[in-house]
């Protein structure tokens, strides 16, 4: 099924490419083609200078701080919206302990 990439990387201030999946992304990190990631240009789950060994490591290590950052967000997201933690947990399939974790 094809949709719209919604990780969008960036060197600088300068777009360079959009991603379906974070370990795309992760790859033009670790080469060092790209600094910063955003989630449909609302998030920033990835910003180079904190995180500069894990895509060097690993792709899957890289892609996997992205979504925890995306995850976290999404919860104070429901948060706002006037969700407690049961329902995020139990309707979202949010780990209890990552639930607690985003404050």
């Amino acid at each position: 099924m094809s949709g719209t990439p919604k990780f969008k990387a960036f060197r600088g201030k300068e777009y360079v490419a959009a991603f379906k999946h974070a370990e795309d992304a992760a790859v033009l990190i670790s080469a060092g083609v790209v600094d910063r990631v955003t989630y449909d240009r609302a998030v920033w789950v990835w910003t180079e200078a904190d995180d500069s060994m894990i895509a060097a490591n690993s792709y899957d290590d890289a892609a996997e701080v992205m979504h925890k950052r995306l995850r976290a967000h999404n919860i104070k997201a429901a948060r706002k919206l006037g969700f407690t933690d049961a329902r995020i947990i139990s309707e979202l399939n949010h780990d209890p302990a990552e639930v607690a974790a985003a404050q």
